[in-house]
């Protein structure tokens, strides 16, 4: 039977919206620009005005076949100011168990005065378009789903917490008047085994592509980096991923129209040279170790319980 959304709106929503890109892997990605409060919507209370496209869903189109059911809560929240103000927060389950809590949603202006509602949409190979979505999180189901993210601003998608093989698109989104909306603030979670396109430059040149470690990467058109390390972070549009490596290693890649720079981190938090990050590493019969650098011109030593030592340790061994 179809879903009237707009007799759907009742009782208060079982979760609280309180999820954002910090809290990803279990929800931790950082952005500033994630997850913050939309405090400002369009006043509809007059009679008079006539009913706009998704005004009972917060703004939100759903298109035929999307929809399972939708609940409303109100949540107290602070605005700049420090002053408590109350704020509605939709949930919305999808017809494939994927879950969206959002905001109300602003309508997408373009440059020559047309406008347009965001939607959600399943398409015939069972993938939902998430189209102009604003301050929301997406999260995925058990199964393996299939997300596009046009031109939406300031999402999660948390797709790291099932034992599943996601992909994960994006596009920019082309308004009536030939206006093209770019994805901003966008923050995915994702698992080993799920294809996530890269998120920066031409998404048609981005592929989603597949990862091969747990994982977490932002867009957002406010990045801070400091390639050189010199306390002086500069602002600019790019991407930053975090992977979670083998021994509790974690990667950081920040990628914008300058360049890519990657680090790797020890356990500790310690920085790790690339010669010893991609070391060949060599375990003898006793249970002794060494790593030797792709050039071959450094190596290092470790004893059974993989402790470092140096090297007059470790050609000693056994013999002191």
């Amino acid at each position: 039977m179809a879903i009237d959304p707009t007799k759907q709106i009742s009782g208060a929503a079982s979760a609280s919206h309180t999820t954002t890109v910090q809290q990803a892997h279990s929800r931790s990605v950082d952005s500033a620009r994630i997850g913050k409060a939309l405090t400002q919507g369009v006043n509809s209370s007059s009679k008079s005005l006539p009913e706009t496209p998704g005004e009972k869903t917060g703004g939100l189109i759903f298109a035929k076949g999307s929809l399972k059911n939708l609940e409303t809560k109100e949540e107290r929240y602070k605005d700049k100011e420090g002053v408590f103000q109350t704020k509605t927060v939709y949930k919305a389950t999808l017809t494939d168990g994927t879950v969206v809590e959002y905001e109300k949603q602003e309508p997408l202006r373009g440059k020559n005065g047309e406008y347009q509602q965001p939607q959600i949409r399943k398409n015939k190979d069972g993938s939902f378009d998430f189209e102009g979505l604003q301050h929301a999180v997406i999260t995925d189901t058990a199964k393996n789903d299939n997300y596009n993210i046009i031109g939406c601003d300031d999402i999660l998608v948390t797709a790291n917490e099932r034992d599943d093989k996601d992909v994960i698109d994006n596009a920019n989104l082309r308004l009536a008047d030939g206006t093209i909306i770019e994805n901003s603030g966008i923050g995915i979670a994702y698992n080993q085994g799920d294809k996530v396109a890269d998120l920066f430059g031409n998404p048609s040149e981005n592929p989603p592509q597949t990862k091969q470690h747990d994982g977490q990467i932002i867009l957002d058109d406010d990045l801070m980096t400091d390639y050189l390390g010199t306390g002086k972070p500069t602002v600019t549009r790019g991407t930053a991923e975090m992977e979670y490596l083998e021994n509790g290693r974690r990667r950081h890649t920040h990628t914008t129209e300058e360049r890519t720079v990657s680090a790797t981190y020890s356990h500790d938090g310690k920085k790790l040279s690339e010669d010893y990050v991609n070391a060949k590493v060599q375990v003898l019969s006793d249970g002794y170790r060494f790593a030797t650098s792709p050039d071959g011109k450094t190596q290092w030593f470790f004893d059974p319980k993989g402790n470092p030592i140096s090297k007059k340790e470790f050609q000693n061994r056994g013999l002191e």
